[in-house]
């Protein structure tokens, strides 16, 4: 008779317990539902708003540097970029090279920007020569902090250069997003270091 009294007096204590379980499983499940929802609604809302237009996020594209080591746009995240698409024979891009050099590099450089200066896929069929002799005939070369130079593929190219210009570039925020753009760079510089 002692043994059914006790069973009786400690089911309610169980039950109480097993029910706190039971809420905090269910608490449990619907915060993690909840990051997951909210992790989805905002990679959906930053695909949704992937482009190449002032305010949208710059698509993710491969780079191989000029060392060969390959990298991607996204692995700049952090820090301003100025994306600069050339073509090594361009007249535009030697000036633009040379005004970088001269006057511009430092205040982009202070204002913590790298340079990537990426050769569109195949010189866009142009006359042209390397990159690194781009690099060492109009900039710094290839060893200065903070100016990068690379290659990428024929749909990087097309996406960021859909109409072939020989010289385009964007500045894209730390966050990943474009605050300028234009063509040629030579005749924007004053406008993309103030965006920085």
């Amino acid at each position: 008779m002692l043994l059914s009294i006790i069973p009786l007096k400690i089911s309610p204590v169980v039950k109480r317990l097993k029910h706190e379980e039971n809420v905090a499983i269910f608490v449990a499940i619907l915060i993690i539902l909840a990051f997951v929802l909210f992790d989805k609604t905002t990679l959906q809302i930053h695909q949704n708003n992937l482009g190449t237009n002032i305010g949208q996020v710059a698509p993710n594209i491969p780079i191989k540097l000029v060392n060969g080591t390959n990298v991607t746009l996204n692995e700049f995240r952090g820090r301003p970029v100025v994306l600069w698409f050339i073509t090594t024979g361009c007249s535009s891009c030697s000036q633009s090279s040379q005004l970088l050099k001269s006057q511009y590099y430092n205040q982009i450089h202070s204002k913590g920007a790298v340079i990537l200066t990426v050769n569109l896929y195949d010189n866009l069929g142009t006359d042209g020569f390397s990159l690194k002799f781009f690099a060492n005939s109009y900039g710094y070369g290839l060893n200065k902090t903070g100016w990068i130079y690379g290659t990428t593929t024929q749909n990087a190219s097309y996406e960021y250069d859909p109409n072939a210009y020989l010289d385009i570039y964007y500045v894209i925020n730390s966050n990943g997003t474009i605050i300028n753009e234009g063509s040629p760079l030579s005749t924007n510089l004053n406008s993309v270091v103030s965006s920085l």
